[in-house]
């Protein structure tokens, strides 16, 4: 992240004048309501997660309103930015869990930000979800089970607060680097491979018996939360094995790793020879992004073998 895109962030909510109180229900938890007040005495550069977790946990439910989340807008972004890297692990990277739910329950993006506002944090989430797709490397010649990455929660999230996932997908996936190219089949190879079967995961998995990567894992789901008409759309009409076999095309072309492209090359062998597979997971996916209820209907999206 570049410092200036933060400072661009902070300058669009300058106009944000600090609340005297953070409003909460007639029966509040006096622990927490102190806690949560304590956040209007801070310089909005110094909050951390620490502070955000206990609010925006609880942000539009027991207490706060829109006056006090725009103002705070800034120090949420800035430290989200920050703990959706993959180096960051729980328990501070539940602030970012929180910080989508908090977005989704509101509709923050389309109902609270002024146009401008809302250019201006849209287009500083996509190039933040861009930069750590592109920051994903894969060794395949490591016995060490690698770490889950978070993009695809990101991504899948972005879909329920943005109208933007084609111009992401479109840029994702024209894979003109080598951390784009890597996310994409590492990616998509879920939807092709059962996990036992991945050549991606070849050197460790026998060490677990279950999927890795979560593709429809949006971290709002509990909210009643989708993604957005025209990001479904999209996904309908690109996500089909005609693209995935044009797409794994490019990428053995465009990779340097010869063992990442011997693994390509294998998955989309899988795929060709089992496309039902691939199909049925596409639509499963396509249902889970439309689907606001937690548990999905019995028998979508196992994955597991």
């Amino acid at each position: 992240m570049h410092s200036h895109d933060i400072d661009e962030i902070f300058d669009a909510f300058k106009c944000i004048s600090r609340p005297e109180v953070i409003p909460t229900n007639d029966e509040p938890d006096i622990y927490l309501c102190e806690e949560i007040q304590q956040l209007l005495s801070m310089d909005l550069r110094t909050i951390g997660p620490h502070e955000l977790i206990p609010y925006l946990a609880h942000v539009f439910v027991p207490c706060g309103s829109e006056a006090d989340f725009l103002y705070l807008m800034p120090a949420m972004l800035s430290n989200w930015s920050e703990l959706i890297d993959q180096a960051v692990e729980a328990p501070q990277d539940t602030c970012a869990y929180w910080f989508h739910a908090a977005l989704a329950r509101k509709d923050v993006l389309n109902k609270c930000l002024s146009p401008d506002q809302k250019k201006v944090v849209t287009g500083f989430m996509k190039r933040r979800l861009l930069e750590i797709i592109s920051a994903q490397r894969w060794d395949l010649s490591s016995a060490d089970e690698p770490n889950v990455p978070k993009w695809p929660s990101v991504f899948a999230f972005f879909g329920v607060i943005s109208t933007d996932i084609p111009e992401c997908w479109t840029r994702w996936w024209a894979m003109e680097n080598e951390g784009h190219l890597i996310s994409a089949v590492l990616w998509s190879s879920e939807l092709i491979c059962d996990f036992s079967a991945n050549p991606l995961y070849a050197r460790w998995r026998r060490e677990r018996k279950n999927g890795w990567l979560t593709l429809w894992e949006m971290a709002t789901e509990d909210f009643g939360s989708r993604w957005r008409a025209e990001n479904l759309e999209f996904l309908q009409q690109t996500l089909t094995v005609k693209y995935l076999t044009e797409r794994y095309d490019l990428a053995t072309a465009k990779t340097n790793d010869p063992a990442f492209r011997e693994a390509i090359t294998k998955i989309l062998a899988i795929m060709q020879n089992e496309p039902w597979r691939t199909i049925n997971r596409i639509q499963e996916l396509v249902e889970a992004f439309s689907t606001p209820e937690l548990p999905l209907p019995a028998g979508k999206i196992d994955w597991t073998e």
